[in-house]
């Protein structure tokens, strides 16, 4: 199966450019969701969010931004929503990384709200401390902030300790299950 955004890179599909360099391009979205919804993505083929080297993140966000700006100006819109689907079970349905800007108007009957689900302050708990541990042990370099990080958690009233499952699994099968 060809990947729909490579055929859009590789110019295979016409599509609505709006903006292209060697690494990034940006486009009308093929199936929008409404009216001006514009794709950010890279042109190399990255299927989830992981995969995408902090630069080219870093530089869709900032064509994102400037594409924003355009759709305020041209479309009056009076918001935007920046949109990212990362897996299967977030509703990626193209196995390529990309950026959704959707323009907003009040009563525009999109609907993206979700009912937020009732966790326990446990489940809640577990979860952060999980998250904040292994974040550490991923990027010690950003997140080795120890004596901040342990203030935080006395402060919120959560244990220091909990039992973690240390099993170290390659991440990029695991992913495997995420994609489209």
């Amino acid at each position: 199966m060809v990947c729909e955004l490579c055929a859009v890179a590789k110019k295979e599909v016409e599509s609505e450019l709006l903006y292209e360099d060697n690494e990034i391009m940006a486009v009308v979205h093929l199936k929008p969701a409404i009216p001006g919804q514009i794709i950010v993505f890279p042109k190399h083929h990255y299927p989830i969010f992981e995969q995408v080297p902090d630069k080219i993140i870093a530089k869709m966000f900032k064509i994102a931004n400037k594409l924003g700006i355009a759709l305020f100006e041209s479309l009056n819109c009076h918001g935007t929503n920046l949109l990212i689907n990362n897996g299967v079970a977030a509703g990626q349905t193209m196995a390529h990384f990309s950026l959704n800007l959707i323009p907003r108007k009040e009563k525009d009957g999109l609907k993206l709200q979700w009912e937020p689900k009732k966790a326990s302050e446990e489940e809640l708990q577990t979860a952060f401390l999980m998250i904040n541990e292994k974040s550490k042990e991923l990027h010690p370099d950003l997140f080795g902030r120890e004596e901040k990080n342990e203030e935080l958690v006395e402060e919120r009233g959560r244990p220091k300790e909990i039992k973690l499952d240390k099993k170290k699994e390659n991440y990029l099968l695991k992913s495997l299950k995420r994609l489209p």
